[in-house]
């Protein structure tokens, strides 16, 4: 609302002013012949998991899951 009749803060202009700082700079990296994923997860410091981390993470669950059938008798 306070966008649309004009009435917008120090703060909102400061986050308006970072978003569009944000699309440009996004927009100047995808424009470059040789953007890749890697570069632009580095560029927003994006951290992905590990296929070890998630098969792990699947074991342990499924453990868990076993464990709790055996309390409830349904082994």
């Amino acid at each position: 609302m306070r966008l649309e009749s004009y009435a917008i803060t120090t703060e909102d202009y400061k986050l308006l002013k970072y978003l569009i700082e944000t699309v440009i700079n996004l927009n100047h990296e995808l424009e470059k012949k040789n953007t890749s994923i890697r570069r632009l997860r580095k560029l927003f410091n994006i951290k992905t998991e590990k296929l070890h981390t998630l098969c792990q993470q699947e074991k342990k669950d499924k453990e868990e899951n076993n464990d709790d059938n055996k309390d409830d008798g349904h082994s």
